[in-house]
């Protein structure tokens, strides 16, 4: 799948096309935090020097080239609805 791109583009070789719109999940990020003691105040949970992990699917990496240690990124994180929860729900009630 390199046809058509642009300057600068790139794509994964041996990843399938889109046939519409779908989530799909590229690796994961693992915190120390768990359901009972997950911070709701950033700037506390940050002061506390507890970091996160994240692992890209290796597949992936060749869209990290040009990244630079430290450099800010925006991470999507669907929590633990989209690992462990019921793929056939439509809709969630707010808590």
């Amino acid at each position: 799948m390199t046809g058509g791109l642009r300057p600068g583009e790139g794509a994964l070789e041996g990843a399938p096309d889109p046939d519409g719109p779908r989530l799909r999940l590229i690796g994961r990020i693992r915190t120390p935090w768990g359901p009972g003691d997950c911070p709701k105040n950033i700037p506390r949970a940050r002061e506390t020097g507890r970091g996160a992990t994240v692992e890209l699917d290796p597949l992936f990496a060749p869209a990290l080239s040009g990244l630079t240690v430290g450099q800010p990124v925006i991470l999507l994180y669907p929590g633990l609805f989209v690992q462990f929860g019921r793929k056939s729900c439509v809709r969630l009630k707010a808590l």
